[in-house]
């Protein structure tokens, strides 16, 4: 296990050769935390706007995900990728291409 990454409290960043699992765990433990709900709550294909997510999260989010995955985000991925599954196919995919 990585140490913590003391600005957003997530692992050090991760680039080629992160799972589709592994980028799926993470983001529904980023979402959970976001939204103030257990990790067991966040269900992939459910909507993020279901759990209350709003410019403001969407944007915290994308900040972590691109401090994380050492990627830039389009200002409307979150929207575009609006769920779980639908970010981690996303991110899998510029991370596969990256390796």
């Amino acid at each position: 296990m990585t140490a913590p990454d003391t600005d957003h409290g997530s692992p050090a960043p991760q680039t080629a050769g992160s799972s589709p699992d592994e980028v799926r765990a993470w983001l529904i433990d980023c979402v959970a935390e976001h939204v103030r709900l257990s990790p067991e709550e966040i269900v992939p294909e459910t909507p993020l706007a279901a759990y209350g997510l709003d410019s403001i999260t969407a944007v915290s989010i994308s900040i972590r995900i691109e401090d994380h995955f050492a990627v830039t985000l389009d200002a409307n991925a979150m929207w575009d990728h609006p769920t779980v599954a639908a970010l981690t196919e996303m991110l899998s995919g510029r991370l596969l291409s990256a390796a």
